[in-house]
């Protein structure tokens, strides 16, 4: 996952879509002043400790809510309800401003891309607010949003190989989003 704005962000996650829950790695700020961090979140609740090759103590992990008035926030409840099991109307989607914009190739896979419909308040003619890179399976490879960056940047999640594990962190996310929950 990546987000564009000041501070950059960089993830190396795990997201289980089924359970909600999502872990892994998080490199915020440029190359030469670069902060590595583990990152846990829920829908609900975020968690970030030093980094570390595996799970630290809970009361190493700073916890708070997830806001919808943070972006960052609303990228990562974005990012765990892809997996969204709830069907689209394809009559409403037709009707919609989402289209088929290109055929791309997403790590050597061939894709086509989709922006996602408008908002119904837009009447302007501009970019959607999403894209989404889905392989000739129907398997969702990259998905991009624009979430208010100045510069027009759009964050990026795009699904790659399995990362390095950091040791007990999935089985630490329950015990610390409670404390975020709060």
């Amino acid at each position: 996952m990546e987000w564009p704005g000041t501070p950059s962000a960089s993830l190396a996650v795990t997201l289980d879509l089924h359970d909600g829950v999502a872990w892994g790695r998080m490199s915020t700020g440029d190359d030469d002043a670069a902060t590595d961090r583990l990152v846990l979140w829920d829908l609900q609740a975020i968690g970030t400790a030093p980094s570390a090759d595996e799970a630290p103590a809970p009361a190493e992990w700073s916890t708070r809510g997830l806001s919808t008035d943070v972006p960052q926030d609303i990228f990562l409840t974005l990012a765990l309800t892809l997996g969204s099991d709830r069907p689209e109307n394809p009559v409403l989607l037709q009707q919609s401003t989402a289209q088929f914009l290109r055929r791309d190739a997403v790590g050597g896979v061939e894709t086509s891309v989709f922006q996602g419909p408008r908002p119904a308040e837009e009447t302007e003619q501009r970019q959607a607010r999403s894209r989404y890179w889905v392989d000739d399976e129907g398997a969702l490879l990259r998905f991009e949003a624009y979430l208010g960056d100045r510069s027009g940047q759009l964050a990026r999640i795009t699904v790659t190989d399995p990362h390095d594990e950091v040791e007990g962190l999935r089985e630490a996310a329950e015990g610390v989003l409670v404390a975020g929950r709060r």
